[in-house]
Order: C-alpha cells, then structure tokens, then sequence
C-alpha cells in the first residue's frame, strides 16, 4: 500500500494477524488482518547515487531511452527517435 507506513503486527482475541498502518500524508491509522505479507523496511538512497548527482533527493534515477526501429523512418528519414520521442 503506498503511502502507508506499517507501525504494529498484532492479533486478534480468535488469533487472526492484525497489521496497523499509518498514513504518511494524513496520519490516518487503519487495521487490516493478513495472513501472509511481503514487507520492505524503511530505505534511503545511497549517499554515492545523491554526492554524485546521479539521483534526485528522493533517491529516483532518471533514464533515458532511445527508440530504434529498423526499417521505419522518422520524419527525419532516420530509423532512432531524438531522446523524449520515443514510448
């Protein structure tokens, strides 16, 4: 669930899973019962990625793609897209 931070694991009085989250933008607190969970523990961009520019703040890269297509011009009479014009 994005947006939500996981703050308790607990059960119930029959014994059911209990998971607690919190909401990062509203505080928001709700309960869901799980029986099984993939959980990912708070992270942060490596210092390195951030020092060296080559991640935003927020630890996110920015790639970029080039299209090629054999055989199928562009306007340009070329078969590669120039950088952003590609899907």
């Amino acid at each position: 669930m994005f947006g939500w931070e996981m703050v308790k694991l607990s059960t119930d009085e029959i014994g059911q899973k209990i998971a607690t989250f919190k909401n990062v933008d509203t505080g928001e607190v709700i309960e869901k019962p799980f029986t099984a969970a993939n959980i990912n523990p708070k992270s942060a961009p490596h210092p390195e990625l951030l020092d060296g520019g080559i991640a935003d703040e927020s630890g996110l890269v920015e790639i970029f793609i080039s299209v090629c297509v054999p055989h199928a011009p562009t306007q340009a009479g070329k078969g590669c897209l120039p950088r952003g014009q590609g899907p």
